[in-house]
């Protein structure tokens, strides 16, 4: 095969559903198996096999091709799952995901989970912005220790405008960094 050409991996679809809308996707590689793992909400009703705007977890083997779709266990499907990401260190996948209900995208906080050994464990609850209309993104990442950080927009008000907001992750805690990060207003 050609290196410089894109190719599908496994079959062209994840898992069984069909859908006119999947959005807000993020794909990550188990360090530990090899096996890629992908979150995303399916946007529209057609077929879905989860709750509209759920959160989706499909898995890729060489072997077996794409998993049904799945969530993570625990997690309610009422919730909205908007901008996945992941970030991998050492033998563990971080995904981070803000949370929003079913009125206008309004977000209800943000929740991180650490992948395993193949088992999710939801490492903070939700925790964050509330009644914030978020139509940013948000960040994970590690430090050299495996220690987990997210940056959110949060409630932290700074002359009348949402912020943006760094939280280290330790002991299924999330703990503000210093002060909301300067000039990162953030619509409300």
């Amino acid at each position: 095969e050609d290196p410089d050409k894109w190719v599908i991996v496994g079959v062209a679809s994840f898992g069984e559903r069909a859908s006119n809308g999947v959005g807000n996707f993020a794909l990550a590689v188990d360090p530990v198996t090899g096996r890629l793992i992908s979150a995303y909400h399916d946007d529209e009703r057609s077929n879905v096999i989860l709750q509209r705007r759920a959160l989706n977890i499909a898995y890729y083997d060489q072997l077996t091709g794409w998993s049904a779709n799945g969530t993570i266990p625990g997690r309610p499907l009422g919730l909205y799952a908007y901008f996945p990401r992941f970030c991998v260190t050492g033998e563990s996948v971080y995904l981070g995901v803000s949370n929003q209900n079913s009125n206008g995208g309004i977000a209800i906080g943000h929740m991180l989970y650490q992948y395993n050994n193949g088992t999710w464990t939801d490492l903070t609850g939700s925790f964050g912005a509330t009644a914030l209309r978020v139509d940013g993104d948000l960040s994970v990442t590690a430090d050299n220790n495996g220690i987990p950080y997210m940056t959110v927009g949060d409630n932290t008000v700074v002359s009348g405008q949402f912020m943006l907001q760094m939280y280290k992750v330790e002991n299924g805690t999330p703990s503000k960094v210093g002060s909301p990060i300067p000039g990162s207003d953030v619509q409300k």
